[in-house]
């Protein structure tokens, strides 16, 4: 859906793969434990941002107004969040 980069990986990113797991649409793979996208399926949800453990994930398409927040649903875990991403 998008032919520009959206997001950027700093340094402080751990290679987890939590982004790769949350990622509904799959846009997401891990290099040398490095985050690569492919937004040709990218619905820009910012599950990858929202869910990063390190905060590492940000957005590079727009200025952040608060580039340190994260937003995740209180009565939804992360696990269910990637259990659900695993339905077909």
């Amino acid at each position: 859906m998008y032919s520009f980069p959206l997001y950027g990986v700093n340094e402080d990113c751990i290679g987890c793969g939590t982004c790769t797991r949350v990622c509904p649409r799959g846009c997401i793979r891990l290099e040398d434990g490095r985050p690569v996208y492919d937004y040709t399926d990218c619905i820009n949800c910012m599950a990858c941002a929202h869910a990063c453990p390190k905060i590492a994930i940000k957005l590079i398409c727009v200025k952040e107004p608060n580039p340190n927040a994260r937003y995740c649903n209180p009565n939804i875990t992360l696990a269910e969040l990637i259990q659900a991403n695993r339905q077909n």
